[in-house]
């Protein structure tokens, strides 16, 4: 009879890739027969940026970071100087945008 598949396991490992960035990999399996499940909708390979998966589909590999070095990710590939945020006291679980957004410009790559 196979496996309904009633109960699972799961883990998540996080290895840092260089000085502010992060890749998390997440497993999971049935914990009464041991199936590894594989995941659907990525590419496999690596991808510091986004989301990817093994080649065998079994392990989801996600780029992950602190809040400073994903303001810091999207203001160099937006080009655009991220407003301040500061939490509302009112509503803790909100930030509110403190100043207007200033364009980044990026310091020039040395020849």
């Amino acid at each position: 009879m196979k496996c309904p598949h009633p109960e699972f396991r799961s883990s998540v490992s996080v290895v840092k890739s260089d000085r502010s960035r992060f890749l998390a990999t997440v497993k999971i399996r049935c914990a009464r027969c041991g199936e590894r499940f594989q995941f659907f909708g990525s590419a496999p390979g690596l991808d510091l940026n986004g989301i990817s998966t093994s080649a065998d589909g079994q392990e989801l590999l996600c780029a992950v970071g602190t809040p400073e070095s994903l303001r810091e990710y999207y203001e160099q590939a937006s080009g655009m100087r991220l407003p301040d945020f500061k939490k509302d006291e009112r509503h803790p679980s909100t930030s509110v945008i403190e100043g207007p957004v200033e364009p980044y410009i990026r310091p020039a790559k040395a020849s």
